[in-house]
């Protein structure tokens, strides 16, 4: 009978979706990712795939001797399980330019070049459920949507052709420790997830430990399930989100038609106000980050108060009562250069000046 982690990992991730697929593992050397590539080896062991599975490892370089170590420990255990596998180390890098968004992204851009050469659809990493309970904790803590309470996911896509796969997200990390002792396997300690100085980590070693004692050991499992309804709340509210926007393309095509609107450029998004198409607003602000995602603008630097700003005007303005053009007025700035004006009860948002401008205030 298998462990139970494998057969969490099964349930989350069928063997029918990627058994005939090549595979990316994510392997740092740490006990979640050691977990997730033994499992998957013992997955396709009965198969005879294990050529399809190929070890990703990067080595930042943050921690000297010790990152070494890891990278060393990772090529030993691939050779020894019989899996190919690609190290690449990162130059040296001054302390200001280190964050955590900046060797996530680094990874991630790794772990696309190594699925794109070995021709891989799935990337596969090591998060685990208690990695989504000390995620939802501290995107609550800094200030979050739906969104933030329900990652990481089980998947999301890298590219158009690649997949980034979280098959132990059903796992809590004791389940990973209890995994690996059940086959005598060793892996490496990050020190650094001991200093508490990182909020996750004072997540980890401080606050969860203390809730537990006070809410008992099911706090976790209670979390995962309220992340779960999140999520499922917030795919249903996206293909809302998608019906709302073609619903607004449909509407704009006819206001172009009886020239009540000038025509859209490149590089901008219009949105029709609430009297124009009546939508709850956490509808049509998740088509708008949808739509700022697509136009690659800096979502990140939009603050709840910006957001805020542009529901405000969404609200207020309203379609004036003949049917002609009539000039575009600013209305105010957003970051990232971003500019939006209004025009006959539609918002224009866009990246350059390509309007006459009539400055006003939304009250």
């Amino acid at each position: 009978m298998p462990h139970p982690l494998v057969s969490n990992l099964l349930q989350s991730w069928p063997l029918e979706l990627w058994q005939d697929q090549s595979i990316v593992l994510a392997v740092s050397g740490g006990a979640d990712s050691v977990a997730l590539l033994r499992a998957v080896c013992e997955i396709h062991s009965p198969h005879s795939h294990v050529d399809r599975l190929h070890v990703a490892h990067l080595n930042h370089g943050w921690r000297g001797t010790e990152s070494d170590m890891d990278e060393q420990f990772v090529v030993q255990l691939s050779h020894a399980l019989g899996i190919s596998c690609t190290v690449h180390r990162l130059p040296p890098q001054p302390e200001s330019s280190k964050s955590e968004q900046a060797a996530r992204k680094a990874r991630h851009t790794f772990f696309k070049q190594v699925a794109h050469h070995r021709n891989a659809h799935f990337v596969a990493t090591a998060h685990t459920a208690s990695d989504r309970v000390e995620t939802m904790l501290h995107n609550l803590c800094r200030g979050t949507g739906l969104s933030g309470v329900c990652s990481p996911t089980l998947s999301r896509p890298l590219d158009a052709n690649v997949t980034l796969v979280r098959p132990l997200i059903a796992s809590f990390r004791e389940e990973v420790i209890d995994y690996l002792a059940s086959l005598s396997q060793t892996y490496r300690v990050d020190t650094s997830n001991l200093d508490q100085s990182y909020r996750r980590n004072f997540l980890r070693h401080s606050i969860l430990p203390s809730l537990r004692e006070v809410y008992g050991p099911g706090l976790d499992s209670r979390l995962i399930s309220f992340s779960q309804l999140a999520e499922e709340t917030l795919l249903h509210q996206q293909v809302e989100a998608d019906q709302y926007w073609s619903q607004a393309v449909l509407v704009e095509q006819e206001a172009l038609a009886e020239n009540r609107l000038p025509v859209r450029i490149s590089n901008e998004l219009r949105l029709p106000c609430e009297k124009l198409l009546p939508t709850a607003w956490p509808i049509v602000l998740l088509s708008l980050q949808k739509a700022w995602h697509e136009l690659h603008w800096k979502q990140q630097a939009m603050s709840r108060a910006h957001w805020e700003k542009l529901r405000t005007a969404w609200q207020k303005i309203v379609p004036p009562v003949r049917n002609r053009v009539r000039k575009p007025k600013s209305l105010f700035h957003l970051p990232g250069g971003l500019k939006v004006t209004a025009c006959h009860g539609w918002l224009t948002i866009s990246a350059h000046e390509n309007v006459e401008e009539t400055q006003t205030q939304v009250d």
